[in-house]
């Protein structure tokens, strides 16, 4: 063999080798490229933590007849509330001390989000019934979370709450007050609960979605609350306290 042919064929031996290193650290490096790939796409399909929900009292702006304000409730009362009767205006419970109460807590995060009224300690939401204008009044219910017409409100920047299902119905309130949780007692009678005075007498009206219009502006303004209680101004007596 001459030595022109010897170089030949060790010059492609070489050649050979090199050609093979190229292609392992091609296939590593592609290797890498993908393991990355699908650990960004794992990352990503993992859940982010869930925000802590920020809680509000949906409260009449308009005080009525009770200091404590009006606010909307599950009916009965706190971690006994009875969700199935859906929604009432209850004096609002902010003056316990301890903030929006179980019953009275919605979610204003998820609210800016999703424009749903969520109630976060049951994790249900407010849904119109009936949303026909010319009914009486529809029955504010609570029902399973969903992004439906019946379940997405907006709230104006002076306080209405219309349902996107009907823009042309309010969240309203009664003008009708009855007397809930203690019942209330001839004063000086000597039973003490509730206190003899009826200074603790839970006050209720009826909530419906009906027609919006200015004759009752004060009875379908509403704001979200946070923050310590002050009593506000009534513009009229409550008839169960002396």
């Amino acid at each position: 063999m001459n030595n022109l042919l010897l170089r030949l064929i060790i010059s492609s031996f070489f050649l050979v080798l090199i050609g093979c290193s190229d292609s392992s650290n091609d296939i590593a490096e592609a290797s890498v490229a993908e393991a990355q790939s699908a650990a960004a796409i794992a990352a990503a399909s993992v859940p982010a933590a869930s925000p802590e929900p920020v809680l509000v009292e949906l409260k009449l702006i308009d005080a009525q007849d009770d200091e404590r304000g009006y606010c909307v409730d599950v009916f009965d009362h706190l971690t006994r509330a009875q969700t199935i009767a859906g929604l009432q205006a209850h004096n609002c419970f902010l003056y316990f001390g301890r903030g929006p109460t179980e019953d009275q807590g919605f979610d204003a995060a998820f609210f800016a989000e999703t424009g749903q009224l969520k109630v976060a300690y049951f994790d249900l939401c407010m849904e119109v019934h009936n949303p026909n204008p010319g009914a009486p009044g529809s029955f504010v219910a609570l029902e399973g979370c969903a992004e439906t017409p019946v379940q997405t409100f907006e709230m104006t920047a002076e306080g209405r709450v219309i349902p996107e299902v009907n823009p042309d119905l309010c969240l309203t309130i009664g003008d009708l007050t009855v007397p809930g949780g203690p019942r209330i007692v001839p004063p000086g009678s000597g039973l003490v609960f509730p206190p003899a005075n009826n200074d603790a007498v839970h006050t209720i009206r009826r909530l419906t979605f009906s027609q919006c219009s200015e004759d009752i502006a004060e009875l379908q303004k509403w704001e979200f609350r946070l923050g310590e209680f002050v009593a506000d101004n009534t513009a009229e007596l409550n008839r169960f306290i002396y």
